[in-house]
């Protein structure tokens, strides 16, 4: 079992690694050779009965459709899982949408009438759908799907044309694929922002995602747990919220048998990334009531061999999951993701 991921097991045959992932009921398992695929599958249903088997290059699995085209790359889309849930709006999803969200989506309205009860829990349920896929195929729309999450349960007529506003960027991109490839498994690049006081509330929000090459395997698009005083704050906060992720990358893919030597950390702000490597040394008055954040910072970056790299703001990928970008912009950190 890899000791990061229960659900992942392998074993070495004939030399090379077979490994059997699992979700509740599914399963997934890759050989090199096709007969130890078979023996492997004889052997479950020799103690658990008879599965449903699926063998080649396309998938279905837990929602998603995976294609391995023979390139190096694998492509992922939920297009019929999407298409359920644009039906669920299908007579308010009248046009196509640019961006899956306009600029004021932070923004709330004062007296905006809530939504009754069946309209909520409509609400609440395409939302819920949308979450599942924003971490398997469709990242580009995590931004705005983390804020309608925080929304549920007092949502309003202003959330739920945000809601329509994601559904038509969806209903017009339906056919675009996830696509994911490495160059290397032995360097992980990660990107990491924050957006400062955005919510109504005054908290900010944290965006991180990362890559082994094309594409981004993992996202993360939330709303902050507590408020911050001034950006670099805010910075910090979002560098120690997505830094676990990172570090659970390295183990997993180590724990894989990859020769996992060096995770570059994205970041666009000097300040919090002299905080990250100095500690104490770059700590002020003005900066002393984070020091839990920024210590623990420090540590794992000397313990995980992890370097902290300065990325200008236009090129600072993780803004697609802080920042409501819009045009020529958007379309750009949409390719790359």
């Amino acid at each position: 079992l890899n000791p990061y991921d229960p659900c992942v097991a392998n074993k070495t045959i004939n030399g090379k690694q077979c490994t059997a992932a699992w979700y509740v009921d599914d399963n997934k398992i890759s050989h090199v050779e096709p007969p130890v695929v078979t023996e492997v599958i004889d052997a479950i249903e020799l103690k658990f009965g008879k599965m449903t088997v699926t063998r080649g290059s396309s998938h279905i699995f837990i929602g998603m459709n995976i294609n391995f085209p023979g390139d190096g790359t694998v492509r992922i889309n939920m297009k019929h899982y999407l298409q359920e849930a644009i039906d669920e709006y299908r007579t308010l999803v009248t046009r196509a949408a640019t961006t899956p969200a306009r600029k004021n989506l932070f923004e709330m309205k004062d007296g905006a009438v809530l939504l009754e009860t069946d309209a909520k829990e409509r609400f609440h349920s395409v939302v819920a759908k949308l979450l599942f896929c924003t971490h398997r195929a469709r990242p580009d729309i995590q931004l705005p799907v983390a804020f309608l999450c925080t929304r549920v349960s007092k949502s309003d007529k202003t959330d739920e044309e945000k809601l329509v506003r994601t559904l038509q960027f969806l209903e017009s991109t339906l056919d675009d694929d996830l696509v994911l490839s490495a160059d290397s498994f032995e360097e992980y690049l990660t990107w990491v922002d924050a957006s400062h006081a955005v919510h109504a509330d005054m908290r900010g929000h944290t965006g991180g995602c990362q890559s082994l090459g094309q594409g981004c395997f993992h996202s993360k698009s939330l709303k902050q747990k507590l408020n911050s005083r001034s950006t670099t704050e805010t910075e910090v906060n979002g560098a120690s919220d997505y830094m676990p992720f990172t570090i659970f990358t390295k183990g997993f893919l180590s724990a894989q048998g990859y020769n996992m030597k060096e995770g570059k950390f994205f970041q666009d702000n000097e300040a919090a990334e002299k905080l990250e490597k100095n500690g104490r040394a770059s700590s002020s008055r003005k900066t002393r009531h984070i020091d839990i954040r920024y210590f623990w910072m420090k540590d794992r970056i000397k313990t995980e061999n992890i370097r902290i790299v300065h990325c200008p703001t236009e090129i600072m990928l993780a803004d697609f999951f802080t920042k409501t970008l819009q045009g020529s912009l958007f379309r750009k950190f949409r390719y790359v993701l």
